[in-house]
């Protein structure tokens, strides 16, 4: 089984995609707009959706919802390398 795409509802696509091409070196594949839907690959063919939740499919983006509803877990060879990406 091979992995085909992943779809996360976050509220500032932007944003969101310039965290996944800066520290994962995803490329971005497409962009509606300035801040829409965002399609991202890597070089295996895995691609990355971001877009904003869609209330009528009974979807919320983490921040409407109060909590978070999902996890990307990533390895980096120190702590305080985590630390610095966290910082920004």
């Amino acid at each position: 089984m091979h992995l085909n795409h992943l779809d996360f509802h976050v509220p500032d696509i932007a944003a969101t995609a310039d965290f996944f091409i800066r520290h994962f070196g995803l490329k971005l594949k497409d962009m509606r707009g300035h801040n829409g839907l965002a399609t991202l690959e890597d070089d295996t063919g895995l691609e990355i959706v971001l877009s904003h939740a869609i209330a009528k499919f009974g979807t919320a983006d983490q921040v409407e919802m109060g909590r978070q509803t999902y996890h990307i877990g990533f390895i980096l060879p120190e702590r305080t390398d985590v630390d610095a990406v966290h910082a920004g």
